[in-house]
């Protein structure tokens, strides 16, 4: 079993001049975060291939199964030993981009316009923008 004690350390980054936490995390850990945004980025690129399609019942679909694949079925396929040492508002954070990946889903599925549904995709992204400005991963 892998054990690694997590730390937090502050920095200021040039471009903003705001405080940033490093994550310090193992290898393994490092890797299964990196995996979830990965599929998240992947999900959001079926999403606006689904709405700019020229079929739009099958680009609904396709983006509507992307939304909801990022949803918290996602987050249900946590490791719950490395939720556990995240810091919180990191955790709450991520759980709100998955619940507002299943509302998308719902949204696409309810007839919203391309204009709402990216809409709402924008503001999901205001989230992991959120996240990436205050959180950084750092092996060690």
């Amino acid at each position: 079993m892998l054990s690694h004690t997590i730390t937090f350390e502050r920095f200021q980054p040039i471009s903003r001049g705001h405080p940033k936490i490093i994550q310090s995390v193992c290898d393994f850990r490092e890797y299964f975060i990196l995996t979830e945004m990965r599929q998240l980025l992947q999900a959001v690129h079926r999403i606006v291939t689904g709405v700019s399609q020229l079929d739009q019942d099958q680009g609904r679909t396709q983006a509507a199964a992307a939304a909801r694949s990022a949803g918290m079925v996602m987050a249900l396929d946590d490791n719950p030993t490395l939720i556990l040492k995240l810091p919180l508002p990191m955790k709450q954070i991520g759980m709100s981009v998955h619940r507002g990946f299943d509302e998308l889903a719902d949204t696409i599925t309810e007839g919203a316009t391309s204009q709402q549904i990216l809409q709402r995709l924008s503001t999901i992204m205001t989230r992991c923008l959120a996240c990436h400005e205050a959180y950084q991963l750092k092996e060690g």
